[in-house]
């Protein structure tokens, strides 16, 4: 036996070996000396998970510090499917309970992940359901919910957040930065199981909790312009309406409502129209409440006296072949009866004294075309054309207020422009960002545009407006004993450029108050009423109306024309010098005490009504029958449970 060729075999055989467990060697050795710390985080992470620590979102309040957005805490479940014996009859059962699609449940439970969410934040109702099956698999989680204690009240303004807490729309949108603060983390063994264990002592980063929201908002004031608008909106069988009720000299809003309502704690339930901020997100041609501008344009630039004769041509102005005519034959009027009586060839024939060029300067000055500003998202800006894009008529038809859109909120301002001596206000809706704590984050300060008239000029125009009130169009705005100057307007509804539509009107009146010094400012605009449509019928006497219990409710007292504040009125948040909200944590705490806000329940029927006041621990009075029109105390209130509320309701 020739043994050569076996010793060679051998030794590349023992060759190759050698090599082997060298190179194993070696490998060990790098695993040891260089990639160590690597593999130790490999088995770390086999038990030891990151988890994240949910900040507190911020919470938002009226101006006096009632509550309107608040976390409470919720249940959420879950579901890990391996532990899931019977899919199909847990999501037949699930589904009878939440209303989710049968399908839907089953796709998850069946599926290959080891976590997925079932319900998210479900009402209490719909939680306790499902905690009492007492499935396997189904896990129970504790969440922060949003809940927004004066349900309608102020719900597109303030918006919603979606089943991450993040801001949808409103103010929840526009300060989601700064409400939802920043999450932190900290480390969690994990079992043999894949359960999550605290690791007591381990390393971790707090959340930091985001900022709370002080609103200029005055929560009850924001009942009222609702109720109010809601009835007219109902009485009239109108498509919609808006309210804005603003204090004119520091532009800060303290109602803006919008018709038809929806409630926040239920979005899902609404579709997009009804939860849109019209004030806002809805440009209209103004009508006769336009003609201020053309007045102030000839007032500022020395054109017209209130006692100058204007001729209205018996009711009828030819303008580029085409007759545009007066509702009534007036001849001879004095400027102040121009506007008074709400002359459209009146006006023309002023806005022809003043100029394409100089008017187009007025009204973009006055901030039409333009956005306000407003610290609140969705914001349109209208069409104001550049007279160099006018036809021959356009000149005349923008001072009546057509072929020009503005929204609600601008004509707000611009009109606040006039009562507070001339001044464009940027419009505020936030008064402080505060931390949980009270310490204030940043205070808003009232902001002036721009100078737009003089005072002189401000105090002539509001002259002519008080006599819109006293003896024109808008005598059903007049309130006994105050001075309260404004303006009507009716406009016929245009249709995309196809001309206007048919019997299709927005009826408007703005006006403040006391005309002398005015406090108050007030715009109501009526979407498509039915019959009656004058905006002096339809919105001057809601404009009445809100002011009126506005006036009721802050204790301002008549005094010969003028207005003094006797106290109890609505004093806004108490801001200390040093930086700091006053009772921060005393008034919040009235939230989740033995106190309960009542909720709104305008445009309910009153089972639906007599349900939410109940599940409040009110106790309910019933007026009438129908659907609720008003309630007391007003929506915001703070009772103690077992306190009545009275509701009255009507088929209006």
């Amino acid at each position: 036996m020739n043994e050569r060729p076996y010793c060679i075999r051998l030794y590349v055989v023992t060759f190759f070996l050698m090599v082997c467990w060298l190179l194993l060697v070696v490998r060990l050795v790098f695993i040891q000396l260089v990639e160590s710390e690597e593999y130790r985080e490999r088995a770390k992470s086999q038990h030891e998970r990151k988890v994240a620590l949910e900040a507190k979102r911020g919470e938002i309040f009226d101006r006096n510090l009632e509550a309107m957005a608040v976390n409470l805490p919720t249940r959420s479940f879950a579901a890990d499917p391996s532990e899931i014996r019977r899919p199909a009859e847990v999501a037949l059962r699930l589904s009878a309970i939440t209303g989710k699609a049968e399908t839907s449940l089953l796709r998850k439970l069946a599926g290959q992940k080891s976590f997925v969410w079932l319900v998210r934040r479900p009402d209490d109702n719909v939680a306790e359901k499902i905690a009492s099956l007492n499935l396997p698999g189904i896990k129970d989680f504790a969440e922060a919910g949003r809940r927004y204690p004066l349900g309608y009240t102020a719900a597109q303004l303030v918006g919603y957040t979606d089943v991450d807490n993040s801001g949808i729309e409103g103010i929840e949108l526009q300060f989601d930065p700064f409400l939802r603060g920043t999450p932190g983390w900290a480390i969690s063994d994990i079992d043999a199981k894949g359960r999550r264990i605290p690791k007591v002592g381990g390393p971790r980063k707090d959340p930091e909790d985001g900022y709370d929201m002080v609103l200029t908002i005055d929560a009850k004031y924001q009942a009222i312009a609702e109720e109010e608008l809601a009835l007219a909106v109902n009485q009239f069988n109108a498509r919609a309406g808006v309210a804005i009720v603003m204090n004119p000299t520091t532009g800060e809003i303290l109602a803006m409502a919008s018709v038809p309502l929806y409630d926040p704690n239920n979005p899902g339930r609404y579709n997009a129209d009804a939860r849109r901020n019209r004030a806002i997100a809805d440009a209209f041609e103004p009508g006769s409440v336009f003609k201020v501008i053309a007045a102030s344009a000839a007032i500022e630039e020395g054109l017209k006296k209130p006692e100058d004769l204007v001729f209205c041509g018996n009711g009828v102005i030819v303008v580029e072949g085409e007759e545009i005519r007066d509702w009534q034959k007036y001849g001879w009027l004095t400027f102040k009866e121009v506007i008074a009586y709400s002359s459209n060839v009146g006006t023309i024939k002023v806005a022809q004294q003043v100029g394409k060029l100089r008017f187009y300067k007025y009204i973009r000055a006055f901030g039409f075309g333009s956005k306000t500003g407003v610290d609140l998202p969705g914001e349109v800006k209208g069409i104001v054309r550049h007279p160099s894009r006018w036809s021959g008529r356009s000149l005349a038809t923008v001072a009546i207020g057509q072929e020009i859109s503005v929204t609600p909120l601008q004509l707000a301002i611009a009109y606040s422009a006039i009562a507070n001596g001339g001044y464009l206000m940027k419009p505020q809706i936030v008064k402080a960002i505060v931390t949980k704590n009270g310490r204030i984050v940043k205070r808003y300060q009232p902001e002036v545009v721009r100078r737009v008239i003089s005072r002189k000029t401000a105090e002539t125009v509001t002259d002519l407006l008080v006599s819109v009130v006293d003896g024109g169009t808008g005598s059903n705005a007049k309130i006994d004993g105050i001075s309260v100057a404004g303006k009507t307007g009716t406009a016929q509804k245009a249709d995309h450029g196809k001309g206007y539509l048919p019997g299709r009107f927005v009826s408007t009146f703005v006006g403040f108050l006391p005309a002398e010094a005015p406090e108050l400012l007030c715009l109501v605009l009526v979407n498509e009423p039915k019959g009656t449509y004058w905006g002096g019928k339809v919105a001057a006497p809601v404009f009445k109306r809100i002011m009126l219990r506005i006036l009721n409710l802050t204790g301002l007292q008549v005094s010969g024309k003028l207005l003094s504040r006797s106290g109890g009125g609505s004093a806004g948040p108490s801001l200390s010098v040093d930086g700091d909200v006053k009772e921060w944590n005393g008034r919040k705490d009235r939230v989740n005490g033995q106190s309960e806000h009542v909720p709104s329940v305008i445009g309910l029927t009153l089972r639906e009504a007599v349900e939410r006041l109940s599940a409040a621990g009110l106790v309910v009075n019933i007026e009438g029958s129908g659907v609720v029109s008003k309630q007391s105390p007003l929506p915001g209130s703070v009772l103690k449970k077992g306190e009545v509320c009275l509701i009255k309701a009507s088929w209006q």
